[in-house]
């Protein structure tokens, strides 16, 4: 048994997030669909190293997987196979013990805060003149938290995390981590830490901008973080502005 590692990015848009779904085209499909069709070798034991949800994009995402015998991989036949929007970077040999659940030092995520923004309540609103009372408060989110109110249905029962840092930059100065400036209007908030829960990201970006159209105020803000308070938030925030830009792993 081989194990290796794919370095890839993806639009969000054409799947259904990444593992594999019944009857759905997923990142997991595509990738098994390519290497069946290029290499006629099916590809076990699939682990990611971030689940990203539909419509989030990826700059930079790790999938590991495992074959019965060595191949010399053809990474141009395969990003041919593969479906709209995929690219592979490169494919290594790691040890077949490395498990890459829990295998990531650092993940950055990036929020596109557009122009114009559709509130799934409000309608179309202009984010522009929200930016700087949305700053004022992003800088709650960093350090050890419990993001209960932060989750959606997720699997985990710790919800502490910690976020290491948050930044926020006009998105045209946003250089991704594959080195192009994908973006020419709004906003960019970066987000850093070790690992988050289901949809947290957009649950937090979702309460800044609600926190920005005056829907509550600081003391209530700071209230999500009391582990002894419930609240359910109003809204979570698009995913398709949601993108995961890199990750830092552990020793492979």
């Amino acid at each position: 048994m081989k194990t290796y590692l794919i370095d890839l990015e993806y639009l969000g848009k054409p799947y259904f997030g990444v593992t594999l779904q019944k009857d759905e085209e997923t990142i997991f499909s595509s990738l098994r669909d390519a290497f069946a069709n290029v290499h006629q070798t099916p590809i076990l034991k699939i682990q990611t190293a971030a689940r990203t949800d539909r419509y989030v994009c990826a700059y930079q995402n790790f999938i590991r997987f495992s074959v019965k015998k060595e191949a010399a991989w053809n990474l141009i036949a395969l990003n041919q196979f593969l479906g709209p929007g995929i690219i592979l970077h490169g494919i290594k040999e790691i040890s077949y013990s490395f498990n890459l659940i829990g295998g990531s030092k650092e993940k950055h995520y990036i929020y596109h805060f557009p122009v114009k923004y559709n509130h799934p309540k409000e309608g179309i609103i202009e984010l522009t003149p929200l930016m700087d009372i949305i700053s004022e408060v992003a800088s709650f989110f960093v350090g050890e938290k419990s993001f209960h109110n932060y989750q959606y249905r997720s699997a985990n029962s710790n919800f502490m995390r910690i976020i290491d840092t948050i930044n926020i930059i006009p998105a045209i100065d946003f250089q991704n981590s594959r080195g192009a400036y994908p973006f020419t209007e709004g906003y960019i908030m970066e987000v850093k830490g070790k690992g988050f829960l289901r949809h947290q990201i957009r649950l937090m970006m979702g309460n800044l901008i609600d926190y920005g159209l005056g829907k509550f105020d600081r003391a209530a803000f700071e209230s999500t973080f009391d582990p002894d308070v419930t609240l359910k938030l109003g809204h979570r925030a698009r995913a398709e502005h949601l993108y995961l830009n890199s990750i830092i792993l552990k020793s492979s």
